[in-house]
């Protein structure tokens, strides 16, 4: 019975349109769970830029501050800024790309119904992980705005085969 009730709603599910499916809850939570991500991942960018811009003025100080102690402070400030940055910022922004970059595909095999890419070796992101970042995503107002119509139907081709190549491109 319950199985008989899970493929009904699979069924219907396929018989959705691109553009009902990409409106679905479980789609918006996946589109909102990226956009939080990608805009920690533009938070960290911007850290790094601010820490270069430190480093530089620090840099620049040194020429006008004619103290040892000082330029040796500099020099290992700009050594500590730049492990800081290769190590942990980089691999920080470079996680969240990544997991924003897992989620937006799996949004885009929900909407499509497209099989999951399993020759790229990476996994499917949980369910709980999902609504974990949509939690949080629903909480800061610049990044849940405007997840409804994603494709916008007058770019998208009608017919479900055009669609979903049109969205490979």
């Amino acid at each position: 019975m319950v199985e008989q009730a899970l493929c009904l709603q699979v069924s219907k599910l396929f018989q959705m349109s691109i553009q009902d499916r990409q409106n679905r809850p479980e789609a918006l939570a996946k589109l909102a769970a990226q956009r939080l991500l990608y805009h920690r991942a533009k938070w960290v960018r911007n850290l790094e830029v601010f820490l270069v811009i430190l480093v530089g003025i620090l840099v620049i100080s040194m020429f006008f501050v004619k103290n040892q102690t000082f330029s040796q402070f500099v020099a290992c400030a700009a050594m500590g800024t730049w492990f800081l940055d290769q190590i942990v910022v980089k691999t920080w922004e470079r996680t969240l790309k990544k997991e924003a970059a897992t989620i937006q595909e799996a949004f885009d095999c929900f909407v499509l119904s497209l099989p999951w890419p399993e020759h790229k070796g990476i996994n499917h992101p949980t369910p709980d992980r999902i609504q974990q970042l949509a939690s949080k995503a629903r909480r800061a107002p610049n990044v849940s705005v405007k997840l409804m119509d994603w494709y916008t139907p007058n770019t998208f081709p009608s017919d479900p085969d055009l669609a979903t190549f049109f969205v490979n491109e």
